[in-house]
């Protein structure tokens, strides 16, 4: 199972937005603990995340990424 964010992926540690990836079977238990600790994200959470993974405004945040850290991502 492979987890990712916004937080550290995109620098934007105040979204508490993920995803995961892996089998069907521990996607499913994995989100039936994660409905049992919080309902859902907030709403504007979820909008900052409509526009930072648009292809274009992604691309620009990764550039930044990329300045203020070089390729490496270590900062």
């Amino acid at each position: 199972m492979v987890t990712a964010g916004l937080s550290k992926a995109m620098a934007l540690p105040g979204l508490r937005l993920g995803w995961l990836v892996g089998p069907a079977k521990e996607i499913y238990g994995t989100w039936q603990r994660k409905d049992y600790t919080s309902i859902t994200t907030g709403a504007l959470s979820e909008h900052i995340a409509n526009i930072v993974l648009q292809p274009a405004k992604r691309a620009e945040i990764l550039a930044r990424a990329d300045i203020c850290c070089g390729k490496t991502g270590l900062c």
